[in-house]
């Protein structure tokens, strides 16, 4: 998780674009970079995944300066449409570098070669416009809005507000949320004026004009398109290569991986694939989030699949005061994740220090005096129990 910010118009300042990384320092703890010419500013926050290096920078350049990529996210091919590009002189080992020269090799054509969760702005500085673009699932976030005769975007609409965009509320959205628990609004947000990008669209941003977004992917077309075998054991045999692959190739990584788990069938399939992509245990580890309730606890599945594959799995338990003003922002969007306080606390703690919550007996955390405060949560927050029918 990397953040990205861009102002496109006459007020694009680096005043303007440092407020708007601040925003989300969070995102990227790593790095800072910023790049301003006329009529544009970007600005990217780092968390460094593939090459390490200074090459890896953002915002990053072609070699002959036409273009300028902020890149929020994985390529997880990368590997694969490098070699598409066989003239190329690479100048890195990052995912980030394959982006911006497929780019420049094929223009939004580009978007039909990627497998990965991304959100992306590139500049044409001869064009003088910026192509953005969201992954096929719309897993990173692209938010946008006008301000003034142009436009500001960010992978998170607290930047946006930073910009000065008015926080002015949509109340229909948000009763609609709330009375109804519904979350499927398109491009609708909580804030009137701001949009976000669709999943699987592209679109062109420059003073003046409104972007009107371009699909490139739909689920129900690719799906329509594809004849499975008659035979059972062979859709199985399929579906299970295809799903080794996906994994395989997102375990790409120069720092260390882990894996966040529930007790449900899809994390204990994550967890058998993942162990066999690393069958070393050791380069792995796995983490959930646990209460003290047993009638909400999924622990017990989480460590048996954690013993099942050899793997270590941590529970973090802190106290949970204060946690709704940290997260204040959070919910800026409508979105079907109930339970975004638990991870999010999760991987704020890993981020902080993951050694306290650390030990050798499959998880047994070395301090439960937190614990007692995840009673006051509702269980409806943490991704508890859900009335039927109502929709996750």
């Amino acid at each position: 998780m990397c953040g990205i910010v861009a102002l496109v118009g006459s007020r694009a300042t680096t005043e303007a674009v440092r407020a708007m990384t601040d925003a989300v320092k969070h995102r990227g703890p790593d790095d800072l970079g910023m790049w301003c010419a006329p009529s544009i500013a970007l600005g990217h926050r780092r968390l460094s995944i593939l090459d390490l290096s200074p090459a890896g920078r953002q915002p990053m350049a072609s070699r002959d300066g036409r273009y300028h990529l902020i890149f929020n996210g994985e390529l997880f091919n990368y590997q694969e449409v490098a070699r598409l590009l066989p003239d190329v002189l690479w100048r890195s080992s990052s995912d980030t570098e394959v982006v911006l020269e497929a780019f420049a090799r094929w223009g939004p054509a580009c978007l039909e070669h990627f497998v990965g969760m991304y959100a992306l702005a590139i500049w044409d500085a001869k064009a003088r416009r910026l192509f953005c673009a969201r992954d096929r699932l719309g897993i990173t976030p692209l938010y946008f809005a006008p301000r003034g005769e142009g436009w500001a975007l960010g992978s998170e609409i607290g930047a946006l507000l930073a910009a000065g965009v008015p926080a002015d509320p949509d109340e229909a959205t948000i009763y609609d949320f709330l009375a109804r628990d519904f979350y499927e609004h398109a491009d609708a947000t909580f804030f009137r004026g701001i949009r976000k990008l669709p999943p699987g669209h592209w679109m062109w941003v420059e003073p003046g004009v409104t972007p009107v977004p371009v699909r490139y992917w739909e689920l129900a077309t690719e799906v329509s398109q594809i004849t499975p075998s008659r035979k059972r054991d062979e859709r199985a045999d399929e579906l299970i290569a295809r799903m080794e692959e996906a994994v395989r190739i997102a375990l790409r990584s120069d720092v260390p991986v882990g894996i966040a788990l529930s007790g449900g069938l899809d994390s204990a399939v994550l967890l058998a694939l993942v162990d066999r992509a690393q069958p070393d245990a050791s380069k792995i580890e796995a983490f959930s989030f646990d209460f003290e309730d047993e009638r909400y606890s999924e622990r017990k599945w989480v460590e048996s699949m954690a013993a099942h594959t050899g793997h270590r799995a941590t529970f973090p338990h802190r106290h949970p005061a204060g946690l709704h003003r940290r997260r204040r922002c959070a919910r800026d969007s409508t979105t079907g994740a109930s339970c975004r306080r638990a991870d999010h606390r999760v991987r704020s703690m890993l981020r902080a220090d993951p050694e306290p919550w650390r030990d050798r007996r499959h998880g047994r955390e070395r301090d439960r005096r937190g614990a007692r405060g995840l009673r006051s949560i509702p269980t409806r927050a943490m991704g508890g129990p859900r009335r039927a029918g109502s929709r996750r």
